[in-house]
């Protein structure tokens, strides 16, 4: 593949800003498992956002519910590498999917992860041609 050198800084962080724009990654607690579906999915769909992944914390338990509009990744491999970091496991279709996990100390530690994945992997997208 061939690579286009940025510009400038500016164009750089306007691309990385708009990367992150199309995403929503945030931890929720004591949610309703079909209301989390349905909050994703309409996040998804209703602010046009190309990857949505949330973390629900209820009862000692974590579930975790991704939609996926990005062709780079896929919503199974992004719940299934946040569910291993909590103990758990999971996976999906590449659009949508969700996963368990146990350790309800480390989920933002697997969010972390998640985003630090998708910034190395959507960056790298934003500066192909």
């Amino acid at each position: 593949m061939i690579r286009r050198q940025p510009r400038s800084t500016q164009s750089r962080s306007s691309a990385a800003s708009d990367v992150y724009k199309r995403q929503v990654i945030d931890r929720l607690e004591d949610v309703d498992s079909e209301v989390l579906k349905d909050l994703v999915d309409n996040l998804s769909d209703n602010l046009q956002l190309e990857i949505v992944l949330l973390a629900n914390v209820s009862s000692g338990r974590i579930v975790y519910v991704s939609k996926n509009k990005n062709k780079k990744v896929k919503a199974g491999d992004l719940v299934k590498m946040a569910a291993i970091v909590t103990g758990g496991n999971g996976g999906g279709r590449p659009d949508f999917a969700q996963a368990g996990g146990r350790d309800v100390t480390k989920v933002d530690e697997s969010l972390a992860e998640v985003r630090q994945y998708l910034k190395e992997v959507l960056w790298e997208q934003s500066v192909l041609i």
